[in-house]
């Protein structure tokens, strides 16, 4: 159960990243029904014009 979680929240990581703007979130862990996500910042300023926030659906993120 453990492995298919994974593969799900991987495939949701990898939908959400290019609406990050230059930030990045990583798969930590999962123990016990708890999931924890390593977030890198971007290196340029997440509310420029370059974030192209078409890319989150409320499917992904909700």
């Amino acid at each position: 159960m453990e492995q298919e979680l994974k593969e799900e929240i991987e495939g949701v990581l990898a939908r959400i990243r290019p609406s990050l703007g230059g930030a990045d979130v990583q798969l930590r862990d999962i123990s016990q029904g708890i999931v924890r996500l390593q977030y890198y910042r971007p290196l340029r300023n997440p509310s420029a014009c370059h974030v192209d926030r078409t890319r989150t659906t409320k499917e992904v993120v909700g």
